[in-house]
């Protein structure tokens, strides 16, 4: 529509021109007085001049010095509509290329109609000195030659956190920028394998249109971002900034220099006075990028005081309940008794948790459950979970005793090391349906030499021989009590052994029938990757609750899903991959709302577009199937796989 109400004006005002310069020339006073045409042709020429001067292209840098880790913006404008286009190819060999974009403008002034045309990329260096900007070529007219100096800054040490806040906001308010970034960590020094929060803040003064985060990856370390961000606001040097923050929690690996990268911000914001319309109508934005600078955290190894060859703990806090089913705690031969031992951390993940072992013991034996870390991430802290379960089946009457155990870990408050027992514990085993107590061996003996018949018999015929026939009787009748109570005996043996093999194929079949309806346990830091249909549910739901945290969590998931890569981590990452120009448009919408959630400019068209996620995602799932995708939509190969 712009285009076509701009050509209409350009040939409505030459056609002006043209039938006043007929008029001059056509008439028979103008044609006698020579000097008067002479003048016409003068003006006439003097007319079109600013036209042909009107051509002019120029390039410049949003700045002249840059780190190795920061971005800079080149700009390229030319004074009219052209179908041209710039060739950023030609920075590829020193430069990262990124968020192209183009804009125009028209104005009148006086009947003159001017038109102007720019493109914005985004350049990020590859190497430090002093780089060329090539010049570029659009209607037959050449950029002048640009230089960038690229300084490097090496990583520096993470000390007191307060203080290396304060240098950063120092240095970044210098050039007073309308959006700038610092990152603060809760620990400086952390052991291994002991979470770290790291916060990003982003300030900015301005409204931000559109902006996206570039994904962290830290080599040596887990890294989960916390799914909420929270907003703020401060006052500083007389100026009101909203402060978005993004919450990351950090566990190093190994001990030793932890290298942290830059985590980039790239984004939109809106520039009032440059006077360009947005291609979508209004004013145009203005392309704006900060960086964090690469840190270090010192990680400390397991200390020497440590007990060798225990599993290593570091934590806040470490919690155990104790609780038995049946809880009578009072059982029969051949019945399971199941302990379950909830061990609760703070400020460490639930797959740390060591297993409890159990010495083997005469009369029992121990089937213990697959364990299930759970854990709890929160701005705060970092909560893990484990319960462990035991089934023991006692093989034999009487009291069975559990030691003591206990969980040793290193408490990260106090810099000590901490033990939490265990308390031992004790059941008792009655014997099955069907079977007696057993006798006390002295009374067993006595029992026993008193009832043996054929003792009595063998006494009886060396006492009484004449009583041939009576020992004979008794004879007969020890054999048959005696057979009678052989046959007893394996028989209530045979039975304890049928409910043993009853109760260890029921509890096996139990296992079979977990490990068929649930996953594998997994490592926290690899999660259960997320399905497009669930994802979409997800969506569905965050959209009906207006919680926009949660409607990016649920488009992240889906752009995991559906490009098949866990490495994104951002809704930049999926809109630099689709090929979709409706999902671009309503990804910056919800970028827009997400990081300036407190401005009330957002249009109905934004919010609408925002709402309209879900049917756009669905209908993506629908067209391109996981085996049908091009290669275009394929996910690239992560730079620093696990």
């Amino acid at each position: 529509m712009k285009l076509l109400l701009t050509n209409f004006l350009q040939i409505h005002f030459l056609r002006i021109k043209y039938l006043l310069m007929k008029r001059l020339l056509l008439n028979p006073l103008v044609i006698k007085n020579s000097l008067r045409l002479w003048c016409c042709i003068l003006c006439a020429c003097l007319s079109w001049m600013p036209m042909i001067a009107a051509a002019q292209v120029r390039a410049f840098l949003d700045r002249q010095q840059i780190q190795t880790y920061e971005t800079v913006e080149l700009q390229i404008e030319i004074d009219e509509r052209t179908g041209d286009e710039p060739d950023f190819s030609i920075l590829e060999n020193d430069f990262e290329v990124s968020q192209t974009r183009q804009s125009s403008s028209v104005s009148i002034v006086n009947g003159q109609v001017t038109a102007t045309t720019q493109w914005s990329v985004t350049l990020k260096p590859k190497r430090q000195g002093t780089l060329d900007i090539p010049s570029f070529t659009l209607a037959d007219q050449q950029t002048l030659p640009l230089k960038l100096e690229v300084i490097s800054q090496p990583a520096m040490d993470v000390q007191d956190p307060a203080q290396n806040t304060q240098a950063q906001l120092q240095e970044k308010l210098q050039n007073k920028p309308p959006v700038f970034l610092l990152l603060e960590f809760s620990n400086p020094k952390p052991y291994v394998q002991e979470p770290v929060l790291a916060t990003l803040k982003i300030y900015h003064s301005v409204r931000i249109l559109q902006g996206g985060l570039s994904d962290w990856v830290i080599n040596n370390a887990r890294i989960q971002r916390v799914p909420n961000q929270t907003e703020s606001s401060d006052v500083i040097d007389g100026k009101t900034y909203q402060i978005t923050q993004v919450h990351y929690w950090i566990t190093p690996q190994q001990s030793g220099p932890l290298q942290l990268p830059s985590l980039v911000f790239q984004g939109e914001v809106a520039d009032h006075n440059s006077g360009l319309l947005s291609p979508f109508g209004g004013i145009a934005g203005r392309r704006i990028s900060d960086a964090t600078p690469p840190q270090a955290l010192q990680v400390r190894p397991q200390p020497s005081s440590y007990p060798p060859k225990t599993p290593w703990l570091p934590a806040k806090r470490v919690e155990v309940q104790d609780s038995w089913t049946p809880s009578s705690q009072q059982v029969q031969v051949g019945q399971a008794i199941t302990r379950h031992l909830e061990v609760q951390v703070t400020g460490q993940w639930g797959s740390l948790i060591p297993e409890i072992q159990y010495p083997t013991q005469n009369g029992l034996k121990f089937y213990p459950d697959q364990s299930q870390p759970q854990d709890q991430m929160t701005p705060q802290a970092v909560n893990g979970r484990k319960t462990l379960s035991i089934a023991m089946v006692p093989t034999q009457t009487g009291t069975e005793h559990l030691p003591v155990r206990t969980i040793t870990w290193w408490n990260t408050q106090t810099d000590q090391l901490e033990h939490t027992q265990i308390p031992a514990a004790s059941f008792k085993v009655l014997p099955a349906p069907g079977q007696s107590l057993p006798a006390q061996p002295s009374q067993t003996t006595s029992t026993l030499a008193d009832n043996n018949p054929v003792d009595k018999a063998i006494d009886n015929t060396i006492d009484d021989p004449d009583g041939a026939s009576t020992s004979s009787a008794h004879n007969d009748s020890s054999n048959k009590t005696l057979i009678f109570w052989q046959g007893l005996a394996i028989a209530l043996a045979t039975l304890w052994l049928l409910t043993v093999i009853l109760f260890i194929w029921m509890h096996r079949r139990r296992q079979l029938r977990l490990m068929e309806t649930t996953d594998e346990t997994e490592d926290w830091n690899q999660p259960t990757p997320t399905t497009i249909a669930t994802a979409l549910d997800q969506l569905k739901q965050a959209l009906a609750d207006n919680r926009l945290e949660s409607v990016e969590r649920s488009v992240i998931l889906w752009g995991q899903a559906f490009f098949q890569d866990p490495q994104i981590g951002s809704l930049s990452s999926i809109s630099q991959r689709t090929q979709s120009l409706e999902l671009r448009q309503q990804l910056q919408a919800l970028s827009a709302k997400l990081y300036n959630p407190r401005s009330q400019a957002t249009s109905s068209a934004e919010s609408q577009s925002i709402q309209s996620l879900h049917g756009v995602l669905k209908n993506l799932g629908k067209k391109a199937s996981p085996k049908k995708r091009s290669a275009k939509e394929l996910p690239l190969p992560a730079l620093y796989p696990n």
